[in-house]
C-alpha cells in the first residue's frame, strides 16, 4: 500500500475518532448541566457552569446562554442585568449576537420594560437588515410577532395566532403562543376568550409556566401589563 496513502488515511481516521469523541463528551456534559439544572439548588447550577469541566466543554457563549436562559426561566432580572456585561466581553458571530438580543427583547417586553426592549429590538433589526437566510429570517419572525403582540398590540395577529396554535403539538410551545394570544384577546375586549386559552394552556404545562397560567387565569386584567 502506497505510504503517503496510509498516512493520509490514519490521519483522517485519527480526525473523524476526535470529532466523535469531542461530540460525544460535549453531549455527555450538556446532560450533566440538566441534571444539575433541575435538582440543583442556582447556586450549585452556576457553579456548575463556571468550572473547569464545563469551560472544557463548552465555549464562552455557550455558557453564557446557558445562564440566560436559566436566569429568564427563573425570572430574575437582577441576574440578567449582571450577566449581561459579562456576555458583552465576549467575542461573538452574527448569530450569536443575534440569539441574545432576541432573547433579551423577549424578556424586557414580557416584564414591561418598553425602552430597553425597544433598543434589543432596533439593535436586532438593524444586525439582520437584508438577511434572507432561515435563521435570520426565523429570528426576524418572531421579533415582528413579539413586538406586536406586546408593544403593539396589533389584533391584527389574532387569527395568525390561532391558525399557528391549531398546527402546534409540542405542548411548551403551544402554551407561549397561547399566552400571546390571551393578551391579544384581553386588548380586544374579549376576556372570557383569554381566560379560556388560558387555562388551554395551563392544562398542559408544567413548572413555573404552569403556575403563571394559573395565576392569570384568575386574574386576567395582569394581561395588560
Amino acid at each position: 500500500m502506497n505510504k503517503t496513502y496510509l498516512f493520509v488515511s490514519l490521519m483522517i481516521l485519527a480526525f473523524a475518532a476526535v470529532w466523535l469523541y469531542q461530540k460525544w463528551a460535549v453531549k455527555k456534559a450538556a446532560m450533566k448541566m440538566m441534571e444539575i439544572r433541575q435538582t440543583g439548588s442556582e447556586e450549585e447550577f452556576i457553579q456548575a457552569l463556571d468550572s473547569g469541566y464545563a469551560k472544557l466543554s463548552f465555549n464562552d457563549f455557550t455558557r453564557n446562554m446557558m445562564k440566560l436562559n436559566y436566569w429568564i426561566e427563573k425570572g430574575r432580572g437582577d441576574e440578567i442585568e449582571r450577566l449581561i456585561p459579562e456576555i458583552e466581553k465576549v467575542r461573538m458571530d452574527e448569530k450569536q449576537t443575534a440569539a441574545v438580543l432576541s432573547r433579551l427583547f423577549g424578556w424586557y417586553v414580557e416584564n414591561g420594560n418598553v425602552k430597553k426592549a425597544a433598543s434589543a429590538r432596533d439593535k436586532l433589526y438593524k444586525l439582520l437588515k437584508g438577511k434572507t437566510d432561515d435563521y435570520s429570517l426565523g429570528l426576524l419572525h418572531e421579533a415582528d410577532q413579539v413586538d406586536a403582540v406586546y408593544l403593539r398590540k396589533d389584533l391584527s395577529y389574532i387569527p395568525v395566532l390561532e391558525s399557528m396554535i391549531s398546527e402546534i403539538n409540542n405542548p411548551e410551545q403551544k402554551a407561549v403562543y397561547q399566552y400571546r394570544l390571551a393578551k391579544l384577546y384581553r386588548a380586544a375586549g374579549r376576556t372570557e376568550d383569554a381566560v379560556s386559552v388560558l387555562k388551554e394552556a395551563y392544562a398542559q404545562s408544567a413548572g413555573a409556566q404552569k403556575k403563571k397560567l394559573e395565576m392569570l387565569s384568575m386574574h386576567p386584567e395582569q394581561l395588560d401589563n
